[in-house]
């Protein structure tokens, strides 16, 4: 019995450690997505038409490995929009009272709302743990999180561009594979002459960086 119980315990307590460890990954995507939005902002904020395209756009990005369907993104940008998505497991008459939900809900920040939405669809598909705990563990990281958030911001201001993310964004917005996700979310395409205006600043940049 005691061999069972050590057992137990010895995989509970493994289980928490990787489970943290994810969670650190989690302020790493965030920093990822703030480079991602700001790449796009700076780059192309003008074929944008709305806020909304931008950032599901940022999720997108993000997530390509995943291949989430673009409607589950637009969903988790509702979502982050109503402050939702905490209230999934609780009764209806509990849902004020929960702690995380009015953390959530104290967040002035559509962006940082939208990345913990994109991170519990990352945590939902990548590991076996209970939604509940996903959605309380997530939560528990909002300030890590947040913070990460605001340490790339300034990192970006300084000059920085992360040359994976500059790829992987001018990718989508020019590659003839990534059409009709942009036609869907009404990205405007280029006139001929700012094409050819945004593959001379991206080879420069891409240039600049290989030789650094």
């Amino acid at each position: 019995m005691w061999i069972l119980l050590a057992t137990t315990i010895l995989l509970v307590s493994v289980g928490v450690v990787l489970f943290l460890r994810k969670m650190n990954t989690f302020v790493l995507i965030a920093r990822n997505m703030t480079y991602i939005y700001e790449i796009l902002h700076d780059e192309y904020k003008e074929r944008f038409s709305e806020e909304d395209a931008l950032l599901i756009t940022c999720g997108i990005i993000d997530t390509l490995s995943y291949d989430f369907p673009l409607e589950d993104m637009k969903f988790a940008l509702l979502r982050a929009k109503d402050g939702k998505c905490f209230s999934d497991n609780l009764p209806y008459n509990e849902i004020d009272k929960c702690e995380v939900l009015l953390v959530l809900k104290q967040r002035s920040s559509l962006f940082l709302k939208f990345v913990l939405e994109v991170e519990i669809m990352i945590f939902l598909q990548d590991t076996s743990h209970h939604r509940q705990d996903i959605l309380t563990a997530v939560v528990s990281m909002t300030e890590k999180i947040e913070k990460a958030i605001d340490s790339a911001t300034r990192s970006y201001a300084t000059g920085r561009r992360p040359p994976l993310w500059y790829r992987a964004v001018t990718n989508f917005m020019t590659a003839d594979s990534f059409e009709r996700v942009r036609n869907e979310l009404g990205i405007i395409p280029p006139t001929p002459g700012e094409q050819l205006d945004e593959l001379s600043q991206d080879r420069e940049y891409l240039h600049n960086t290989s030789h650094s």
